[in-house]
């Protein structure tokens, strides 16, 4: 399964960094989440936004987790940790979305920062617009357009490293004290599994 899982890794991952993104409803989200921050004091990180504000950034998770090479990295990160809890358990906790799993919260910290950092583009275009009297108001905002579909690409490319990390450190790790090796041999066979 490793060297399986390995494979499959790196051909979403080659995928996702090849591009070729569009997602008209999650760029519009950004936006949403966008206009909101600029009106947000405080600290721009998820756990410490409104609960509305987590709410928009909840939803770009999920828009994200529907993309198929992002959904099929959450199914490798969940097929190894199933098989890590099956030495423990013999039931396993039921699969919850992406949006609701505390263990990648990183996601939704880079999706403010995407959407910081679309708050800055779409500022130096402002700024851009008002020094160049001849850019037309259609030119300016199609330059904006393409940073909102740039900065959605950037996104999925991001969650695909965060899930990529969570799922490699099972390859990384492959000394295993033998004393412990021998137990989880001896609860596999309890629990009729192959070694």
């Amino acid at each position: 399964m490793r060297s399986e899982s390995k494979d499959v890794l790196a051909e979403i991952v080659s995928q996702i960094n090849a591009g070729g993104y569009s997602d008209p409803h999650l760029e519009e989200l950004l936006v949403q989440l966008a206009r909101r921050l600029s009106r947000t004091k405080g600290k721009k990180v998820y756990g410490y936004l409104k609960a509305d504000v987590k709410a928009i950034i909840d939803s770009i998770v999920d828009e994200i987790a529907k993309d198929n090479r992002i959904s099929s990295l959450y199914d490798l990160w969940y097929k190894q940790r199933e098989n890590v809890l099956r030495t423990y358990n013999s039931s396993l906790p039921e699969r919850i979305p992406l949006s609701q799993n505390k263990e990648f919260k990183a996601i939704k910290n880079a999706i403010v920062q995407a959407a910081m950092d679309l708050m800055l583009d779409s500022q130096q275009n402002q700024d851009v617009a008002e020094d160049d009297v001849e850019i037309t108001h259609g030119r300016s905002l199609s330059v904006a357009g393409t940073g909102i579909g740039m900065n959605a690409l950037r996104l999925l490319q991001q969650t695909s490293q965060i899930l990529q990390n969570e799922v490699r450190p099972v390859y990384q790790d492959r000394r295993v004290d033998r004393k412990l090796r021998r137990k989880i041999n001896e609860k596999k066979q309890a629990q009729g599994l192959r070694q």
